[in-house]
């Protein structure tokens, strides 16, 4: 199968999460941990969905899904602070169409807040 991009490729987001995301995310989740509800400090999902979106703006044409995602927190986020999330490609397997992309999420002050590993299965599709 053709592998429409190289290793090395790489996509980032910068965004910052305000008290009403950690406020909304801990109502959806049903999230009682005080320090979630009480917005000092994000719910460590919402840092792990940033680098799932990653994978949304990489592979924006090609038919995907992602089959694995670890991740290990590193330092807590809180509201207010910059974050940018980053994604490279750094494995392609042409037998089962699996990317490996290397993830990380610095803060503001270039601090690691999330380390981890995505995987994605690649089908192009025809229309």
């Amino acid at each position: 199968m053709e592998f429409p991009f190289s290793l090395g490729c790489f996509m980032e987001i910068t965004r910052v999460f305000t008290e009403e995301d950690v406020a909304g995310f801990a109502d959806i989740m049903k999230d009682k941990n005080i320090v979630h509800n009480q917005k000092l400090v994000t719910h460590e999902l919402l840092n792990t969905f940033i680098v799932a979106s990653l994978s949304t703006s990489m592979f924006a044409e090609p038919k995907y899904s992602v089959v694995q995602q670890e991740v290990i927190y590193l330092k807590p986020v809180y509201p207010g602070d910059t974050i940018t999330a980053r994604a490279v490609i750094t494995n392609y397997d042409a037998d089962t169409g699996w990317i490996t992309l290397a993830t990380s999420v610095r803060n503001h002050a270039g601090e690691g807040v999330l380390a981890g590993q995505m995987v994605v299965n690649y089908v192009p599709i025809t229309l």
